[in-house]
């Protein structure tokens, strides 16, 4: 199990990580100049839908990571203000989630339900009670209280529940051999 004082740094490096691929995923996108040449500006890219859906699928699954290893860390240690790195990232993260459901972005490749976009009101209303229960988990995380923070914890992962149970299908299962 990780030490609390060695899980902000862990989940940082993920993040890093996730970033660094993202950015050399554009980079290597990007048509390169002749030798001596100078490059045109490079046009304005769209993100297609497939592109938005593997971002939010790689951003919730790092959202995931950091959830589960913070209550793995809590539960092994006394000292949860380590916990507020994770925590602040999960707000940050919240903030975003409407955005990464932009209209055209459902594919065979999502889990996304159509029920985001006919019921964006409730859909939005979600994100921010994992928002503002994300916020109290930072808040708790930075105060030290351990207590505060379990609780909050469950209290947050009810409001991923919520939405999931609504707006997120089953994954696909694995056809069987006959």
């Amino acid at each position: 199990m990780a030490s609390p004082t060695r899980f902000p740094r862990h989940g940082s490096a993920g993040i890093a990580v996730a970033a660094i691929l993202l950015c050399a995923c554009v980079a290597a996108a990007q048509p390169a100049a002749a030798p001596g040449a100078k490059a045109p500006p490079p046009a304005p890219r769209i993100a297609s839908p497939g592109d938005v859906i593997a971002t939010r699928q790689l951003l919730f699954h790092l959202s995931a990571a950091t959830f589960g290893e913070m209550k793995a860390v809590a539960d092994g240690s006394e000292d949860v203000k380590p916990l507020a790195f994770g925590a602040r990232g999960l707000v940050r993260w919240s903030r975003s989630i409407p955005a990464m459901f932009p209209p055209g972005s459902l594919g065979p490749n999502s889990r996304a339900k159509p029920e985001i976009w006919s019921n964006r009101a409730d859909f939005e209303a979600k994100a921010a009670a994992y928002q503002a229960a994300a916020t109290a988990l930072f808040d708790v995380a930075r105060a030290g209280d351990k207590p505060g923070f379990l609780a909050q914890w469950e209290a947050t992962s009810k409001t991923c529940t919520a939405c999931h149970d609504l707006y997120r299908s089953d994954p696909p299962r694995p056809a069987t051999r006959g």
